[in-house]
């Protein structure tokens, strides 16, 4: 049986080593190859990884905007604990619901003037791990502020 030749001048066994080491990492495929792996120390730690805060809502003055976030911990028995800061000057506590490393966080919120007000939320494991979130929000003034038509000094 002839050999097969790939682009690039890879020979067949050279391609079978690549995809090994493509599919298991260098360390995986040496060993593959080698003989039996090595036991592994075990992997550290990290702090939850948190998407993007999504909001819900007309972001009005006196209207109920709702915050959300998913997040995903590669440490799965970890609890954790939330804080939203809403940038007004306001905190509150986020509840938290998780099962197996993945989870959300929701809050609601409700701003008093208009502005533009920093989101942010902050995220700590039972492992003592730290993750945070912001995301900038527009508030309007409300519908009747906004449309408001004044009727002096007209010609």
């Amino acid at each position: 049986m002839e050999a097969i030749s790939w682009p690039g001048g890879l020979r067949d066994t050279q391609l079978r080593r690549l995809v090994l080491l493509l599919l298991f990492g260098l360390a995986g495929a040496t060993t593959a190859i080698a003989g039996p792996a090595a036991p592994q120390p075990p992997k550290a730690a990290e702090a939850p990884v948190i998407a993007p805060i999504d909001v819900k809502g007309e972001p009005r003055v006196n209207n109920p905007l709702a915050f959300g976030v998913a997040f995903t911990d590669i440490d799965t028995r970890d609890a954790h604990l939330a804080r939203w800061t809403w940038g007004d000057g306001s905190q509150a506590p986020a509840d938290v619901h998780c099962k197996n490393g993945v989870g959300n966080i929701v809050g609601r919120h409700a701003y008093r003037k208009p502005g533009i007000y920093t989101v942010q939320l902050k995220v700590l494991d039972s492992g003592g791990r730290r993750a945070s979130v912001t995301r900038q929000i527009v508030v309007h003034a409300t519908a009747a502020e906004a449309f408001t038509v004044s009727t002096s000094g007209g010609q």
